[in-house]
């Protein structure tokens, strides 16, 4: 029991890193205006030109970097891809928020490294922290273990709009300035590498039953007939671990 707890403490470390997956759309107005695609002539036109440059921006990065994963999560893995997602966005935030001033003056830097932070979290922890609870976890515990996990991640959320939301405006002298967004972009980076090193705890789940994952049976008889398990012993197309459960089974009405 106690192993089972200590493996949801480890993904909720992981899930809970993504405080600055949701702090990273604190750079949103700052990349819209980049792009053009801030202001109106009235509301309508400003939600309407919001709405278009995030699915840019979306269509640009993430939707690319959920695909990828779609495509190699069975062929490098999961934790593979988790960590290599966590160490380039470590690298990314440390030059957003190092470099944030220099890159708000570039044409497309700024740009350039948002749409690629978006790639590696849905081509990273974005979408691992949430294929790894669901397979894990032994089947009794895996509901709630995973629940848990995912609150982790949603704990991550809230701290990003109620703690860092706020202290991007630390000492703004104007209602719409944030002068400590690359400090909280720095404090990201901190949590991506705090993510990459927690990653390494977690179990690879890639091409692994349920059942392996957790040590359990690798299967149930498939009936308590006795004569319907004679009939599927003998069958050569019956799956190999079906037939050894069956050979095994035993049924109160066999004696």
């Amino acid at each position: 029991m106690l192993v089972r707890w200590v493996s949801v403490f480890r993904l909720c470390t992981c899930t809970n890193l993504f405080t600055a997956f949701y702090g990273l759309g604190l750079n949103n107005s700052v990349i819209l205006s980049a792009i053009g695609w801030t202001g109106g002539k009235n509301v309508y036109e400003v939600f309407y030109r919001n709405a278009i440059g995030n699915l840019i921006l979306i269509c640009a990065g993430a939707i690319p970097g959920y695909w990828v994963t779609v495509a190699t999560v069975d062929t490098l893995g999961r934790k593979p891809i988790q960590l290599v997602g966590f160490a380039i966005l470590t690298i990314l935030f440390v030059a957003i928020g190092f470099g944030y001033n220099q890159l708000k003056h570039t044409h497309n830097g700024l740009l350039g490294l948002y749409v690629v932070a978006q790639f590696f979290f849905n081509f990273g922890p974005n979408a691992t922290t949430f294929i790894v609870p669901g397979e894990c976890f032994p089947t009794r515990y895996r509901s709630t273990s995973h629940g848990i996990s995912a609150a982790a991640g949603k704990i991550g959320a809230i701290i990003a709009q109620c703690v860092f939301g706020p202290l991007v405006h630390r000492g703004a002298k104007k209602p719409d300035d944030s002068p400590w967004l690359n400090h909280v972009m720095q404090i990201f980076s901190l949590f991506m590498l705090c993510g990459f090193f927690t990653s390494w705890l977690i179990p690879e789940t890639k091409r692994k039953s349920l059942e392996a994952l957790s040590g359990e049976p690798d299967s149930l008889p498939l009936t308590q007939y006795p004569y319907r398990r004679e009939q599927l012993k003998d069958d050569p197309e019956a799956p190999h671990a079906v037939t050894t459960s069956i050979q095994g089974a035993s049924h109160p009405n066999d004696s």
